[in-house]
């Protein structure tokens, strides 16, 4: 990173929006239920509605004219066809899957859903998009950045127990993927998870009346309702009902009624009638009265559902239940919309301007609350804003949590770790109290408006609590195998910040004291922040210092040190070689540590010299406020390879 980089990296923007302040705290409160719908999916691979539309009747276009062509076309079809040849006209997705359901008669809906959506086929590459979830998963597995971020977030929100289910009308499986990707596991149709876990660890994917009933009485699983069907279950069920795959032609197959028994929903009367049965309706309805919505990629163009959710906020707003501390939903959208804003209407009462509660997402987000960002991609504005707004999101969310985590447990956790070593040393309660008391008021003042501090609790926080509870936990004999243990070292693996406040406001204090030495070193220090937990110190001519892995570890986790280690050795083999210093912080033990001792990655020829390591007591930082100002100060005065500090 140049000068010119980091100067751009540092500058300020605006302070947190109001919206994300807003969803936060409700958050917190564990009142949220996200409502996500094609606006999510279409950043990341998925066709817009009308794209869908044109795509689904041109091919029925081109199959009747291979297969069929004596057979006539007339009446709305007929029309249909004729609108291809205009390149502009967009499509209802509805209407022309009424229209092709209604030539078809009875073998419509399974021709529709598995021959001009592709869910009969075998191959992947035919069905494209549309994928199962472990399909999905070797994607993820050879590309991470094919999940986004809103999707990885969610997950955590999830993981943190801070939301309990999510309402979707997508069928794609990218939700599923962020819960895989961050540690959790679907449950299957028994309903039977392989083992316990102290936090939400399995979620199940609810796309029909029979799985929504008969999940009912597991309310430990994360809950997504898919309630206008879900790819992934189509896909598996085609591949055991179909009683003719022709991979050619996609008017053959006859499933008879699998579509309808698995809740497909996508034709206009569908849309008018699925919720006939109750369910999803009675959800949707409880859900609303019950809960804060956030609506994501919600367009309110389904007349249901539009038409639900008004008459549902109508009702609580005539028992004047609708304050404007009690707003009912907030969106995100990528632009204006008058039936989303008839909605929001609703659930704002008189209370708000229904334009201050719609987070837009057309480019301006970034332009208004994150100009520190150099460039912005020209063919995906929204997607980058909708990646900002999560992050933001998330990021004041830890926060409040941090905020109720030192005001719960940090008088214990202070006096835990300051005791560690000098047991038979009275620790002062007072001084416990001001210790915490300074901990609470410094997250009170950490900024967002600045993208470092932001990093830090969206990416570097996390991945060090994740590594430190994998490093400082008791393994099992039966988690040794692979197995057991592939789970932990999934790319974006989550372990909730709230489970285990002892590492997480330990880390919190070195981060803390971090700040610190960025204002009393008399040179400029820069702070780079990994997502695994690591830091590196670079000076003000771009030269790295010193790199903290910013892990609390125990002394018998040595060999877990190591193991873990290889996961990320290529990253650490880089940053060690413009290192002087790395910095391990650890649980005392007595000045005997053998981590002091660890062989850092191995070095090719010609490189700088293995770095020295240091090793500090968890204690010293309640005791020593200034010890990472001496370590760092040490390795500025070593002045590595001859370069001037600037």
């Amino acid at each position: 990173m140049n000068m010119e980089q980091l100067a751009m990296f540092q500058n300020n923007h605006q302070e947190t929006p109001e919206f994300a302040i807003k969803v936060a705290r409700k958050l917190l409160d564990e009142q949220v239920l996200f409502f996500v719908s094609a606006g999510l999916s279409i950043s990341w691979g998925y066709k817009p509605a009308s794209a869908l539309a044109r795509e689904l009747l041109q091919k029925y276009h081109d199959e009747i004219s291979k297969f069929r062509p004596d057979k006539s076309i007339c009446g709305a079809l007929s029309k249909l066809f004729g609108k291809l040849k205009e390149k502009e006209y967009n499509f209802n997705l509805a209407e022309v899957c009424e229209a092709v359901v209604g030539h078809e008669g009875e073998r419509g809906p399974c021709l529709l859903a598995g021959g001009l959506l592709g869910f009969k086929y075998k191959q992947k590459i035919q069905r494209q998009p549309w994928v199962t979830l472990e399909e999905a998963i070797e994607e993820y597995q050879q590309d991470p950045a094919c999940l986004g971020i809103p999707h990885l977030i969610i997950a955590r929100l999830a993981k943190e127990g801070l939301i309990h289910e999510l309402v979707t009308t997508n069928y794609d499986t990218l939700l599923e993927l962020g819960f895989w990707a961050t540690g959790m596991e679907r449950v299957d149709e028994n309903f039977d998870p392989p083992f316990a876990s102290p936090w939400t660890e399995y979620f199940i994917t609810l796309p029909s009346k029979k799985d929504y009933l008969r999940s009912l009485p597991y309310r430990s699983i994360f809950r997504l309702h898919k309630i206008h069907g879900c790819a992934d279950d189509l896909i598996k069920h085609y591949a055991k009902s179909c009683k003719h795959r022709n991979e050619e032609c996609v008017i053959v197959d006859e499933c008879g009624n699998l579509i309808r028994d698995r809740n497909f929903v996508i034709t206009h009367k569908e849309l008018l009638d699925w919720r006939s049965d109750n369910w999803a309706q009675a959800l949707l309805e409880d859900r609303a009265r019950n809960h804060f919505i956030v609506f994501i990629g919600f367009s309110g163009s389904d007349n249901v559902l539009h038409n639900s959710l008004r008459n549902i906020f109508r009702e609580i707003q005539d028992c004047g239940n609708i304050q404007e501390t009690n707003i009912r939903a907030v969106a995100i959208d990528p632009q204006d919309n008058t039936l989303l804003e008839a909605i929001l209407r609703d659930a704002a009462g008189k209370a708000s301007d229904p334009s201050k509660i719609l987070c837009k997402i057309d480019g301006n987000y970034l332009t208004k609350y994150h100009p520190a960002y150099c460039t912005v991609p020209a063919d995906a504005p929204c997607k980058l804003d909708l990646e900002l707004v999560f992050r933001d999101i998330y990021a004041e969310t830890i926060k409040m949590l941090l905020q109720r985590m030192v005001s719960t447990y940090g008088e214990r956790v202070i006096s835990e770790q300051k005791e560690n070593g000098k047991r038979k040393k009275r620790v002062d309660p007072w001084l416990i109290i001001e210790l915490k008391e300074e901990l609470r008021k410094f997250i009170k003042e950490i900024s967002l408006s600045e993208e470092q501090n932001i990093d830090f609790l969206t990416w570097t926080l996390p991945g060090a609590v994740a590594t430190s509870w994998l490093l400082s936990r008791t393994w099992t004999k039966e988690e040794n195998d692979f197995r057991g243990m592939e789970r932990y070292f999934r790319e974006h693996y989550y372990v909730p910040l709230s489970y285990n406040p002892e590492i997480t406001i330990a880390l919190l204090r070195i981060y803390q004291l971090l700040q610190h030495c960025s204002i009393k070193i008399d040179q400029h220090v820069y702070i780079d922040y990994f997502r695994q937990g690591w830091i590196k110190i670079v000076k003000s001519n771009g030269q790295s210092v010193a790199v903290l892995p910013l892990v609390v570890l125990k002394p018998d986790s040595i060999a877990l040190y190591q193991n873990f280690r290889r996961k990320i050795s290529d990253e650490l083999k880089t940053m060690f070689q413009s290192s002087s210093d790395i910095m391990i912080i650890e649980f005392n033990d007595n000045g005997t540590s053998r981590l002091s001792n660890v062989p850092v990655a191995p070095l090719s020829a010609g490189v700088q010299p293995v770095p020295r390591v240091e090793t500090v007591p968890l204690s010293s930082i309640w005791e020593e406020t200034q010890f990472l100002c001496k370590i760092i100060k040490k390795a500025f005065e070593e002045n590595v390879g001859g370069a001037e500090c600037g």
